[in-house]
């Protein structure tokens, strides 16, 4: 009787020695940890994606207010915004590369403290060179590296189904702030000031990064940082996709083929009005150095060094039809949300809050039409 219980002890240590060398008692606890880590990662991401998609929105119903408290004129403010489109679109590329490089937990940390500096620079500025500084170049520059990372923690996050209600949802959060971003934006900045949601900003993204550096865990190895970055064709696909932007934020104004008006750059005038527009001269141009770029990062691929971004990802059909699904379902709800708001404050004359409540009807239209 000694003997077997004294085996069934030394059995029942020897089982505990084993679990504990195969990692069982480790791994049970990583199972329960894993979960609690992801659904806390989750809800930072969400609500990084929320706060980035307010702010892009809720500003368009305070253009008036803009424009009074800062003594500038409409062109101005929106030359602000329009000149944060095109930092978010020529550094987004390189945003997501030194995400895969360095880490996109990390890449999103040092975005954020970038956006929620320019969210605080935005909102503490007595002129609009602090909102070109704060809004147009250090919030552009903090969501191109932000919107990426996000985008790819969450898919190595989740896994399977998880994994799709998980990028559901980030989608589904885009739509819900620029939704009630501008109602939320009217009334803050009639009440209160439009300064105020730039606040919020601040201090909404500041409590995410500072959770994600507690809480979301361990950041994974995934690429060799040490190779040679490609700044090259960091500049070019920046200046490529960069003249394509301004290229689309004039058509407006100067017509696609022929020039509305004379084209002056500080002071001088490059094309009169009759003309051939500058849209497609800059859309050409920056095709151009698209094209370049593409050829540079062939010859970075055959020289056998890291490139920006690797082009044969775009010979999959998939990826280039929901590409420019995406980019199509971004471009127009986008132009919506600022051209009606635009109309209603400088010819219908509403107030930011007029504005706010006209559209939501817009938002409650792209959620209940058809699919």
């Amino acid at each position: 009787m000694g003997r077997r219980n004294g085996a069934g002890r030394g059995g029942r240590q020897a089982g505990g020695r084993d679990r504990g060398r195969s990692g069982g008692g480790a791994g049970d606890r990583a199972g329960d940890g894993a979960p609690r880590v992801a659904r806390t990662l989750f809800v930072l991401l969400i609500t990084a994606n929320f706060v980035i998609n307010y702010t892009s929105t809720a500003m368009n119903v305070a253009l008036s207010d803009i424009v009074d408290d800062l003594g500038t004129s409409l062109t101005g403010v929106q030359s602000v915004i329009s000149l944060y489109a095109l930092v978010v679109a020529a550094c987004l590329i390189t945003g997501s590369k030194l995400g895969a490089r360095h880490g996109d937990r990390r890449t999103f940390v040092v975005g954020g403290q970038i956006f929620a500096v320019g969210a605080l620079v935005t909102a503490l500025g007595p002129t609009l060179p602090f909102m070109l500084v704060g809004w147009s170049l250090l919030q552009g520059a903090g969501v191109a590296l932000m919107l990426p990372a996000l985008v790819s923690l969450l898919t190595e996050s989740f896994t399977g189904a998880a994994r799709t209600k998980a990028l559901s949802a980030l989608g589904v959060s885009a739509g819900i702030a620029s939704g009630v971003a501008p109602v939320a934006g009217g009334l803050i900045s009639h009440y209160l000031s439009w300064r105020v949601s730039f606040l919020l900003a601040t201090v909404v993204t500041l409590a995410v990064v500072l959770l994600m550096r507690r809480e979301a865990g361990p950041e994974p190895s995934r690429t060799r940082p040490d190779r040679r970055f490609d700044n090259l064709g960091a500049l070019l696909s920046a200046a490529g996709f960069g003249l394509l932007v301004v290229a689309t934020l004039l058509a407006g104004r100067y017509g696609l083929i022929e020039d509305r008006q004379d084209f002056q750059v500080l002071g001088v005038t490059l094309l009169r009005r009759g003309q051939v527009s500058p849209v497609p001269l800059l859309a050409g141009a920056g095709l151009v150095v698209l094209a370049v770029f593409a050829g540079w990062e062939r010859h970075l691929i055959k020289r056998g060094r890291d490139p920006l971004v690797r082009l044969v990802v775009l010979r999959d059909r998939r990826i280039g039809v929901g590409s420019l699904t995406l980019v199509m379902l971004f471009l127009v709800p986008s132009g919506m949300l600022f051209l009606v708001p635009v109309f209603l404050q400088t010819t219908a004359g509403f107030d930011a809050l007029r504005s706010g409540i006209t559209l939501i009807s817009m938002p409650v239209a792209l959620s209940v039409g058809p699919r």
